[in-house]
């Protein structure tokens, strides 16, 4: 197999007791899989983790499903060649029957297929990070440090998810170790540039130091601005590292762009970031003009009305209204924000939902700006209120209304939200309905609650008489937890009620997992977004 940049674009090919015995240690070696697959069916759509109990944990699926969802992967076989060299050539032959090129299909190795690293500094920040780093992918063969007191001393990760350890070396000692390998400095970011310097001073060639540049096409482009939290640089893969705003648009932005600016010079130099080991990072530098086009205004921000609802499982069910209050005086309100975009960005999507629009003195101008402005996005409400101007924002069919129900019935309507309003609610998406424009409605599942068949049933008869698309989710604050049972046989059931009514509906619980079980009864829908 070729050597390879990218090293995590690989499945493991079999999840039995070898590949649990040894995937702590792969992991170590920076062998960190996409999924697993495996030929027993019985361990189709479950889980296999390095160490029990774990938040790290990979998924196990079909082979067919597996190259479906990473089509130019390489396929490891996990078994004990050793022990019987036949079984293994009769796996391999199986894999290459599924089209997968032989040159693509070997042994595990037994040392990482991309280019070695060494870090670089094994201070309090590298041990903070370490198991952020090894659990994406980017596994050190050893440590280097200029402090002659950590020479011959280990590195050491010991979590629920991985346990292993690293030695430290003398920085010339681990370059001649290991000649092929580059060095990620792994030192805190301020102390970077004379890291940087004294490795240059000690005769390390520079190009040594760090790995290919990389970029990324959402840098710079996408805003999230959550309230009193901050906003983030990315909108993708998870990565919403939030920093502090200070409640001025202007100067927000001013630090957003400053920090993708870095963001961006550290990925084209090489460097660790947080972004190492996403997916969605390209080979090459980057240095196209940075320039927001995609605005999203969440939940809680200062200077937004505060919901009229009290839904249970909300994010944001601290007093708002009271801090906001105590700091309005000083920072921009919803209105400036918006004005600040549609003067100064290039702002083409702008998704609302900044608390209950229909609730705030600035409704009919907020959403007359949106209007004008033609950009395209989505508008939460929970319903509550109808207002024509809303109306005519969804008629011209560049917007689409999101309300989250999670109930079919008014008293598991008045049990999840908190107010007895669930047929005000219904009246008024019909209201919204007869505009033409696009509704969807949400169903977020809740374990003992709101699982029942009457529940999902009525819930379908109102996507039916609001013309609605329907969106079927897990509650977000077990975002890291599985659904029972009984959850997903609530989602399936959903899912047919809907096929069996010809209502259009997504799933916005994507892990692999639960899409192909439900691939496999032929409730997924491939081709419904939430876009125009």
């Amino acid at each position: 197999m070729t050597e390879k940049i990218d090293t995590s674009k690989f499945i493991f090919y079999g999840a039995g007791q070898y590949a649990q015995k040894n995937l702590r240690q792969w992991i170590l070696r920076g062998l960190v899989p996409l999924c697993f697959s495996d030929e027993d069916e019985g361990l189709h759509y479950k889980k296999i983790s390095p160490h029990k109990p774990a938040k790290t944990e990979f998924d196990i699926m079909p082979l067919k499903d597996a190259l479906e969802l990473c089509p130019d992967a390489d396929v490891y076989v996990t078994i004990n060649i050793e022990a019987d060299p036949k079984v293994y050539n009769d796996i391999r032959n199986y894999i290459i029957s599924h089209g997968v090129a032989p040159e693509s299909v070997g042994p595990v190795p037994s040392e990482p297929t991309g280019r070695k690293c060494i870090f670089y500094g094994s201070g309090l920040y590298a041990y903070h990070h370490l198991e952020q780093w090894v659990l994406s992918g980017i596994v050190p063969i050893c440590f280097a440090d200029s402090n002659p007191q950590k020479h011959g001393t280990k590195m050491r990760i010991s979590t629920a998810n991985v346990d292993g350890e690293f030695e430290v070396l003398p920085i010339h000692e681990a370059l001649n170790r290991y000649p092929d390998a580059f060095l990620y400095i792994t030192t805190d970011p301020e102390s970077y540039d004379a890291a940087y310097e004294g490795l240059i001073a000690r005769g390390v060639p520079p190009g040594r130091i760090g790995a290919p540049p990389q970029h990324c096409l959402f840098i710079g482009h996408q805003f999230l601005l959550s309230g009193s939290f901050g906003f983030s640089l990315c909108c993708n893969y998870g990565l919403h590292e939030q920093w502090s705003a200070v409640g001025k648009i202007r100067e927000d932005v001013r630090d957003y762009y400053r920090r993708c600016e870095t963001l961006r010079s550290d990925l084209n130099k090489g460097k660790l970031t947080i972004c190492t080991g996403c997916r969605n990072l390209s080979p090459g530098a980057s240095n196209e003009e940075l320039k927001i086009t995609t605005v999203t205004l969440d939940s809680g921000m200062p200077g937004a009305t505060k919901c009229n609802f009290k839904c249970f499982f909300c994010f944001h069910g601290m007093n708002f209204e009271k801090k906001t209050h105590e700091r309005s005086e000083n920072l921009d309100s919803l209105l400036e924000i918006l004005h600040y975009f549609a003067e100064n960005e290039a702002v083409r999507q702008l998704n609302y939902s900044a608390a209950e629009i229909t609730n705030s003195p600035d409704r009919v101008e907020i959403l007359r700006l949106l209007k004008e402005k033609k950009w395209i996005g989505e508008m939460n409400s929970n319903g509550s209120g109808y207002v024509e101007e809303m109306k005519e924002l969804l008629s011209e069919n560049n917007y689409w209304l999101i309300t989250s129900m999670d109930s079919g019935t008014p008293e598991t309507f008045a049990r999840v939200k908190g107010v007895d309003a669930f047929h005000k609610v219904v009246e008024n998406l019909e209201k919204y309905a007869a505009s033409d424009g696009q509704i969807y409605i949400k169903y977020i599942l809740l374990e003992g609650i709101n699982c029942g068949v009457p529940d999902l049933e009525g819930f379908v008869a109102v996507a039916e008489r609001t013309k609605a698309n329907v969106i079927i989710a897990w509650d977000m604050r077990n975002k890291f937890t599985a659904f029972s049972e009984s959850q997903y046989e609530a989602a399936a059931y959903m899912a047919r009620q809907c096929v069996s009514r010809n209502i259009p509906f997504v799933f916005r619980f994507d892990t692999p997992e639960y899409k192909n079980r439900l691939k496999s009864e032929g409730l997924y829908p491939e081709n419904l977004t939430l876009h125009h």
